[in-house]
C-alpha cells in the first residue's frame, strides 16, 4: 500500500516505480506524511468498531496537505464490524476525487458484499527467499553491502522477512 501510495505521488517517479528520494516518497516511507493515514484495530479491541469510520468519513473531506492525494490504509479491514462496513460503504462509493483506500485483509469473504462489489481486490503471495534475496540485492545497496559482510546475518534477515520485501527492506 505505501509503495502504491508512493507511486502515485512521486514527483520523480519513473512508469509506476517511485523514486524513493524525492521529498513526497521520502515522508511517505519514513511514515510523516500527514496524507498517508494508517487505520486498524486499537490496542485492546479485536474489531474496528464505527468510531473509526466516523473519523475518517469527517477526515476524508479536508484536502490532502502536501501530496497530490489522501490515502487511507486499512489494516485488517476484514475485522471491522458489520455496522462500521455499513458506515464506511458511502465513502467507499462516493470519495473525494483526492482520496484513494486501500483495505488490507487476510480474508476479504468476512467484508460485507456491498463492500467487496464497489473495491477491486487484489490477491497478493509470500515471495520465495530467492525472489526476496533477488529484488533487495538488485534495489538497496544496504543489502549488498551487508551480504559482503556478514553473510549469514545476510541470510536471516531473509528468512524472518516471511516473503515480504518491505519486511526485508
Amino acid at each position: 500500500a505505501l509503495n502504491a501510495a508512493a507511486a502515485l505521488c512521486c514527483e520523480e517517479r519513473q512508469g509506476d516505480i517511485p523514486c524513493k528520494k524525492c521529498k513526497s516518497c521520502e515522508k511517505i516511507f519514513a511514515g510523516k506524511s500527514p496524507d498517508i493515514i494508517n487505520l486498524g484495530l486499537e490496542d485492546d479491541k479485536s474489531s474496528i468498531g464505527i468510531e473509526t469510520v466516523r473519523f475518517l468519513r469527517n477526515d476524508i473531506h479536508v484536502a490532502p496537505n502536501d501530496l497530490k492525494a489522501k490515502v487511507y490504509i486499512i489494516d485488517n479491514a476484514d475485522r471491522m464490524t458489520v455496522q462500521a462496513q455499513n458506515a464506511f460503504l458511502l465513502s467507499l462509493e462516493e470519495p473525494p476525487s483526492y482520496i484513494l483506500f486501500f483495505l488490507i485483509c487476510e480474508n476479504s469473504t468476512d467484508l460485507l458484499e456491498t463492500v467487496r462489489s464497489r473495491a477491486p481486490s487484489l490477491r497478493t503471495e509470500r515471495l520465495t527467499e530467492d525472489q526476496v534475496e533477488g529484488y533487495i540485492l538488485a534495489h538497496d545497496k544496504r543489502a549488498k553491502e551487508l551480504k559482503e559482510s556478514c553473510e549469514e546475518d545476510f541470510k536471516t534477515l531473509i528468512s524472518i522477512s516471511s516473503g515480504s520485501i518491505g519486511y526485508a527492506l
